[in-house]
């Protein structure tokens, strides 16, 4: 039977799966130069976003809510870090030519 986890991870995925494809298509129309290290940075940010998820939800659901919140002021915020370098510098890049 569908279980929330199932059902959350079913609509990150969906939501992701749409993302990267908006995402790669603005790239092409807009014919921006994404350099290698860009895209590393953005799949560690992306990856360690959806681990800091995944540990929050968990913890909630072992009601260690303090432990849940602690985890996502330390890794959610790293993750956007992240997210943001790998978005910024291809746009500054891109924005200077």
């Amino acid at each position: 039977m569908w279980t929330t986890d199932i059902v959350i991870w079913s609509l990150i995925s969906f939501a992701l799966g749409i993302g990267i494809t908006l995402l790669i298509q603005l790239i092409r129309r807009n014919n921006i130069v994404v350099r290698w290290y860009e895209w590393l940075i953005g799949v560690i940010g992306l990856l360690l976003l959806l681990f800091t998820i995944q540990n929050f939800y968990t913890a909630f659901g072992e009601f260690s809510s303090k432990a849940g919140w602690i985890f996502l002021a330390t890794t959610g915020v790293a993750s956007f870090i992240l997210l943001a370098l790998a978005f910024q510098l291809p746009n500054i890049r891109h924005r200077a030519q």
